[in-house]
């Protein structure tokens, strides 16, 4: 199934069975609010009008509204979440399903989070003698080139790519050679999953100019399903960041932006050290440069209601989501800084299907 945004059909089949939420009433917390009393879940600015002493003369009911209480109303109508039309009327969007969908990911990453899937210290643990941050950035910096020129895959097959990489090497280093290798593997492997057209055994001879044959090809595509015992599918910084687009019905330009930066994220191997959703979480803080308190409200209601307290710990308030941003924003200076080592970064966002947003540097952050 070829959504708009790339939404695995496996999250769609296994939908929690629960009652729909509507996403204003997740934000007022509503839904997941202890159910004590029903005065407690309504939130709305008639609850917060005070009414004086009934007039006997005329009998009639008067009240007042402060300045408080208009100030607070009007805060709510800012932070109100609207679908846009356009994204309701369309299936390929997923509008009735995107907070099971999210809910899924969130349960889906703690789970493996909790099973340690990605070492972040793997580079340097002590049986790997060849592989450093450098030699993965360049990898990566190739996987981004192959990706968008050869190919032109979807967004979402690099980023499956580059965490069956990242999974596997947290399991098992390999020598630099073995790496190449696993770095053609984990293409193939990803393109069968997201795209239709995906590398082919020639394409593949090709693209590592026949040094290894067809049968190393083949074995390693073994060795990593095994390794990861067939568990491909984790939610990865560019599945939680469509959701999060359509949710705030983000512009095209604006999306490419957090695209932009994402690529950035995805080659610099000590962002591995945070979870997919706090990644993508600052993005879109950086893109929209404004809070985000409302979008944590709608993650924390998901986690409270099922007690994930690993999640929940890191978004007690939005500090973490501030060290984050100012990481990224460090991360994309330096990026910058380095333009003659990240030409395929900057040539895949300076053409018309990303709105050319890598010659708008200054506007990124």
């Amino acid at each position: 199934m070829n959504h708009i945004f790339n939404i695995p059909f496996y999250n769609i089949m296994s939908l929690n069975k629960k009652k729909k939420l509507n996403i204003n009433d997740i934000f007022n917390r509503k839904t997941y609010k202890n159910k004590k009393t029903k005065e407690s879940n309504n939130t709305t600015l008639e609850k917060e009008i005070r009414k004086p002493d009934n007039d006997s003369d005329n009998n009639m009911e008067t009240f007042e509204i402060n300045d408080e209480d208009i100030s607070k109303g009007k805060e709510k109508e800012e932070n109100k979440i609207v679908i846009n039309e356009n994204i309701k009327n369309n299936p390929q969007y997923l509008s009735d399903y995107l907070f099971d969908i999210l809910e899924n990911y969130l349960l889906d990453e703690s789970f493996y989070l909790q099973k340690k899937y990605i070492n972040p210290d793997y580079l340097f643990s002590i049986n790997n003698t060849e592989l450093t941050p450098g030699i993965r950035y360049a990898s990566i910096d190739w996987l981004i080139m192959i990706n968008h020129k050869i190919f032109k895959f979807k967004e979402n097959t690099l980023f499956l790519c580059v965490q069956i990489i990242d999974r596997f090497l947290s399991k098992k280093i390999l020598n630099i050679k073995k790496t190449e290798l696993l770095d053609l593997c984990s293409l193939i492997l990803a393109s069968k999953h997201e795209d239709i057209n995906y590398v082919n055994m020639t394409e593949s001879l090709q693209l590592s100019n026949n040094k290894f044959t067809k049968e190393e090809i083949i074995d390693m595509q073994y060795e990593i399903l095994n390794e990861l015992n067939f568990e491909l599918i984790i939610p990865n910084m560019i599945d939680y960041y469509n959701i999060y687009t359509i949710i705030l019905n983000l512009s095209e330009i604006e999306k490419n932006k957090g695209l932009y930066l994402l690529n950035i994220i995805l080659i610099d191997y000590y962002m591995l050290e945070y979870p997919n959703f706090i990644l993508s979480l600052s993005v879109i803080k950086i893109i929209i440069k404004k809070s985000i308190n409302f979008l944590i409200e709608i993650i924390k209601d998901i986690l409270v209601r099922n007690n994930e307290e690993i999640f929940l710990n890191m978004l007690k308030d939005e500090q973490i989501i501030n060290e984050v941003c100012e990481k990224i924003k460090s991360l994309y200076k330096r990026f910058i800084e380095n333009n003659n080592n990240n030409k395929n970064i900057q040539d895949k966002f300076s053409g018309e299907k990303y709105n050319y947003v890598s010659n708008y540097q200054d506007e990124i952050i």
